[in-house]
């Protein structure tokens, strides 16, 4: 009876994957290349633009290529008007788990200053970007490089590594495109695409910091008498990755110079060793020219009184220039437990400006790996 349940029950499987063919494609992680020699290869171009009745901007081209003989070419703001135009390809996985996004790509551009910057947008979503908001999701960064006008066209080779999580349907959308910051007319390309979509080590936590801190505290050095740490450190409803709030962190002028963090202890065996990987999107909301503040990233053994209790990282801040965009960070470190039974991480600012700061950092995942 056994064996006959088990021959029934593989029949049914593979009658519902012949039925339906995603079922197969369900709950894999992804590893694929695309080079656009013979079609979109399932990527479909999309526009949000002040002029709805243009016709689509992303066309395969045989003008430039890295791999073959054909890229897509991006024509950004062909008639003056703002535009954000992009790729999105959906990718079924598992309902409601953590992933790892990684996208690398060969990307073509002809700017050669930071004047009126465009920006490069990568990363995923829950569902199709159809507004701004939507954007916030992705990574941003500036599409020039260093050089000068005779340089034309150079091809920059890409690479971001994002978390992201699935909702109930399992779906992923992955974007790459460019978003138009003025209304210059700009052509760019894109070519030799490969997406990775692993599944995050377990256990890993997700914070969005919808309701309140999550569990997370906040902590301060060097903040005059007049300072609350709960005034340099709380909850945010604006300029947030998911629409609804984020952690705030602000600097006044008068303690410019301090250093502001938020901890949480994640309970480990004691004497095991320990991969922590750190993901985390910021936004410079308000900073100095050039930025000299940095971001802390660490890991302590103790509740943290200094620097010096943590094992850190010290980042710089990009300078996103007047474009208040999340940036997406991460980080590992290893570390031995020794004798105590939690690990405390740790994200701040070390303010090392002359002049008010604030940041937003939002949607963090820590992952914790027995090695």
């Amino acid at each position: 009876m056994k064996h006959l349940f088990s021959v029934l029950f593989c029949l049914l499987f593979f009658a519902t994957a012949i039925a339906h063919p995603r079922a197969l494609q369900q709950f894999q992680e992804v590893s694929e290349s695309y080079s656009f020699e013979n079609d979109f290869e399932g990527w479909t171009p999309r526009r949000m633009s002040d002029n709805r009745e243009l016709p689509p901007t992303i066309d395969r081209s045989q003008a430039l290529s890295k791999d073959g003989f054909t890229s897509l070419r991006i024509d950004v703001n062909r008639q003056f008007t703002f535009e954000d135009d992009w790729i999105e390809k959906a990718f079924f996985l598992e309902p409601n788990q953590f992933y790892e996004l990684e996208c690398e790509f060969a990307f073509a551009s002809q700017d050669f200053t930071s004047s009126n910057p465009f920006i490069i947008l990568t990363g995923a979503t829950q569902k199709p970007v159809s507004t701004f908001e939507d954007f916030r999701n992705l990574q941003q960064e500036f599409a020039f490089y260093r050089g000068d006008a005779s340089d034309g066209y150079k091809w920059l080779d890409k690479r971001y590594t994002l978390a992201t999580r699935t909702n109930e349907d399992g779906k992923l959308y992955v974007a790459l495109g460019v978003r138009g910051t003025d209304l210059f007319h700009r052509v760019y390309y894109l070519d030799r695409v490969h997406i990775s979509i692993r599944k995050k080590a377990s256990p890993t936590e997700f914070f969005p910091f919808k309701n309140d801190l999550e569990g997370w505290m906040p902590k301060g050095l060097d903040l005059d008498a007049t300072t609350s740490i709960n005034d340099a450190v709380k909850l945010w409803r604006s300029s947030t990755v998911d629409g609804v709030s984020a952690l705030r962190f602000e600097l006044s002028q008068s303690n410019s110079k301090s250093t502001i963090w938020v901890e949480k202890p994640f309970p480990v065996e004691r004497g095991k060793k320990y991969k922590i990987t750190i993901d985390y999107a910021i936004v410079p909301i308000s900073r100095a020219y050039p930025q000299r503040s940095r971001l802390v990233t660490g890991i302590s053994r103790k509740p943290t009184a200094s620097l010096e209790d943590l094992s850190w990282f010290e980042d710089e801040i990009p300078d996103v220039g007047d474009f208040a965009f999340y940036l997406h960070k991460k980080y590992d470190f290893v570390v031995k437990a020794k004798k105590t039974d939690v690990l405390y991480v740790v994200i701040g600012i070390n303010g090392k400006e002359d002049v008010r700061q604030i940041y937003h950092v939002d949607d963090v995942f820590i992952t914790l790996e027995k090695k």
